[in-house]
């Protein structure tokens, strides 16, 4: 059996941002030329770590994406690394089933004849964004606009259009969403996101978290850098722990101080009381102010 150290150094290269890259890339292929035989084969290779009993190809197709996503990574790494040194090598394996896909890239793809013009590589580009997308590839170079909400940002990542139709119940599959910098004016249809436990959205010019109101499994919340004002739609997150709303224009904090799970936030660069701030101190949140 390789030894606890082997483990660590295979998990953390397989979920490297550029191995993700792969996986994903290959998955949406397989997806974007109706190759089902091919997704089902790549589940059923999962079936012994986590069900894959779905019966619709899309709803298979955003399970496995949403698994391997490369937006993920970064907090898989963190996991791994945390279990690593907890010695914790049963916790560890519970991520290995990524080593199944290790040959995904050997995978043929047959093509529609009707096949559109989009490459999955556009999914993890992250340019800089004003009012419009750009990506170039090869000699051609391609400009997407489009109203900035978070519901366009997530087809265009998935599918490389807006247009494509995308049943809002594939949203509670995903478990985390990690927008940053993307321009995000809107955050229309985040409240279908009923399962997700980490939301980062910094470095948008999102207004208001009104979006937020009913999912009460956030955990995570990352607002940094954006125009809000009003977080009194966060109240009811009873499960949030971490909160990150530095850099806006908040003045009331008094929606958190029913969270009782709330163990840190950052409200740095807002016109907050002091008092208010005190408050959070005394019940136990670590406050950066």
């Amino acid at each position: 059996m390789q030894s606890l150290d082997t483990l660590y150094d295979r998990l953390v290269k397989a979920y490297s941002d550029e191995n993700l890259n792969r996986i994903t890339g290959k998955l949406i292929e397989l997806y974007k030329n109706k190759n089902y035989a091919s997704l089902w084969e790549v589940a059923n290779k999962l079936s012994s770590y986590f069900p894959v009993s779905e019966q619709k190809e899309a709803k298979l197709y955003t399970r496995l994406v949403g698994t391997y996503h490369p937006d993920r990574g970064e907090n898989i790494r963190k996991s791994i690394r945390s279990l690593y040194h907890q010695n914790d090598e049963k916790a560890l394996r519970g991520y290995v089933h990524v080593f199944l896909l290790d040959n995904i890239q050997e995978m043929e793809v047959s093509y529609e004849e009707d096949d559109i013009d989009y490459d999955p590589g556009y999914m993890y580009d992250n340019p800089e964004w004003d009012d419009f997308y750009s990506y170039t590839h090869g000699e051609e170079q391609r400009e997407v606009n489009y109203p900035r909400t978070f519901f366009n940002e997530l087809k265009y990542r998935a599918f490389g259009d807006i247009s494509v139709e995308f049943p809002l119940y594939e949203l509670e599959l995903i478990n985390s969403f990690e927008f940053p910098e993307c321009g995000l004016e809107s955050l229309d249809g985040v409240s279908y996101c009923t399962e997700a436990t980490l939301f980062d959205f910094s470095d948008n010019k999102i207004t208001d978290v009104y979006e937020f109101r009913d999912l009460v499994s956030i955990e995570e919340l990352y607002l940094a850098n954006n125009e809000i004002m009003d977080i009194d739609d966060l109240r009811n997150l009873i499960h949030m722990r971490a909160l990150d709303i530095s850099g806006n224009m908040v003045t009331d904090l008094s929606p958190l101080f029913g969270l009782y799970r709330l163990e840190y936030a950052n409200v740095m660069d807002n016109p907050v009381p002091r008092e208010q701030v005190e408050y959070l101190r005394d019940h136990g949140v670590r406050v950066v102010y």
